[in-house]
């Protein structure tokens, strides 16, 4: 699994269910909505921000840069850092002010950041998993996530054998 950074839509909802959702499938549309990201949004989708194999923003450096331009827009944007749970937070990144693990996401990070949990299951299967989301709106717990994405792909599940990886979200708020 692939760590690293990415810029998403602050205080953002799950589309579904209106609840809260802080996972990564909160990276913003492309194209944009509002003329004022397009730049910005340009640079994301084409431009040298992400590293071409991850799909993630590198360096905090650039994904304070990139978080920038996007707020020009109008709208409010926040630095996550993903990773898998095994994999250190980079602390020793200079400009690190605060770190929050916000919870585990189940989502395809190397290609649209499409998230099963923002996207959950209908399945009557999937019922018990609803009351393990956090009130970020992601399992508090790897092993919910793990039996989640598990169970998913053993219904078949709409796209059950895509490429998903089971991700900690850690809100990272620089100095």
């Amino acid at each position: 699994m692939p760590s690293g950074f990415l810029v998403v839509v602050a205080d953002a909802r799950n589309r579904a269910t209106g609840g809260p959702y802080a996972g990564v499938c909160r990276v913003p549309f492309y194209p944009p909505d509002d003329v004022r990201e397009e730049r910005a949004m340009d640079e994301y989708v084409f431009g040298d921000f992400k590293d071409d194999d991850t799909n993630l923003i590198p360096s905090l450096e650039a994904a304070v840069k990139l978080c920038g331009m996007l707020r020009s827009g109008g709208r409010q944007f926040e630095i996550i850092y993903c990773r898998d749970a095994e994999q250190p937070v980079p602390l020793s990144q200079m400009g690190i002010g605060s770190v929050q693990s916000l919870g585990y996401d189940v989502a395809g990070i190397r290609w649209n950041y499409w998230s099963i949990v923002e996207d959950f299951s209908i399945g009557d299967w999937a019922i018990p998993y609803h009351k393990r989301l956090n009130p970020n709106g992601l399992f508090g717990e790897k092993s919910d996530a793990e039996a989640y994405l598990r169970d998913y792909r053993a219904h078949r599940d709409h796209d059950w054998d895509s490429g998903f990886n089971i991700v900690e979200v850690v809100r990272i708020t620089p100095t």
